[in-house]
């Protein structure tokens, strides 16, 4: 499934803008989290240096991670209740 957060686009970052290296990235991950981030859309394209790499990356730095939870919550609660999110991925992040 397409990305559901505003703005991602196949081939550049979401987070930098850069057009090198990207990845898919998975919002929720871990056993079972990252089909449901599929299912619901729950990714966005990343570069390397954001992804996984750089002192900043998502896998590296809280606080990125918990920007891109908490932008894809947003989404996801503009046709979803909280409560539903709470079921599908365990907790809010709002």
């Amino acid at each position: 499934m397409k990305s559901i957060l505003p703005g991602d686009q196949p081939g550049i970052c979401y987070l930098c803008g850069s057009r090198q290296r990207i990845e898919d990235h998975h919002i929720f991950f871990g056993t079972g989290s990252r089909t449901k981030s599929e299912e619901y859309g729950m990714k966005v394209h990343l570069c390397a240096e954001c992804h996984r790499e750089g002192p900043e990356a998502v896998h590296r730095y809280r606080e990125a991670d918990l920007y891109l939870k908490r932008t894809a919550q947003r989404q996801f609660e503009k046709e979803h209740t909280r409560q539903q999110f709470r079921e599908i991925f365990g907790k809010s992040y709002l």
